[in-house]
């Protein structure tokens, strides 16, 4: 058994299912053929940024999200303004959806599991609302819809792991948000 446990290569919970699926926007366009885990990564930045520190400019918005994209070397494959649109969007999803009390972003957390190991990682999206936490992963899946739940339930280990770090886990809701498709999915597990 190992010391150590990484959420992210955790096995699906086999009695996990999907609740709902909410879909709040479009697919985000992209050119070319870019990696996705890039795309997810850059992703993560900006939405994190855009939680933290909002900038109300939309011109210095726009390029604080190109900058951004540059980093990761993807400025001839994505919109600053289409991102930034793909994030509002989100945005408004999570104040209509969970009006919450607070918001976190990239929450580090490590525990101690009943087994003795070792469980750390990042949580992406951490909400407070009056019925309790929301931990929401964001998530680049450019596959087609049919694969979807499929490829949410295969999530299903890691958010497990993340909800089971934080004090009250039986009050926690939990989602994947595929950025790439623009919904959300809760999932049961």
């Amino acid at each position: 058994m190992p010391a150590v446990l990484i959420p992210s290569s955790q096995e699906s919970v086999s009695s996990a299912g999907v609740g709902e699926a909410i879909v709040f926007g479009e697919r985000i366009a992209w050119q070319g053929s870019p990696d996705p885990g890039t795309v997810g990564d850059a992703m993560h930045r900006i939405f994190a940024v855009e939680i933290l520190i909002p900038e109300p400019d939309k011109r210095a918005r726009l390029k604080r999200i190109s900058d951004i994209l540059a980093g990761f070397e993807l400025e001839s494959h994505l919109e600053p303004s289409a991102v930034a649109a793909t994030v509002d969007r989100y945005r408004a999803f999570v104040q209509k959806q969970f009006s919450p009390i607070s918001e976190s972003v990239e929450v580090p957390f490590s525990y101690v599991n009943e087994s003795g190991q070792r469980v750390s990682g990042f949580i992406d999206h951490l909400l407070e609302t009056e019925a309790g936490s929301v931990i929401l992963d964001h998530k680049i899946f450019p596959g087609k819809r049919d694969y979807w739940n499929a490829k949410v339930l295969s999530y299903s280990g890691q958010l497990a792991a993340y909800r089971n770090s934080l004090e009250s886990p039986e009050s926690t809701s939990l989602y994947v948000h595929l950025v790439s498709a623009g919904c959300a999915f809760k999932v049961v597990c």
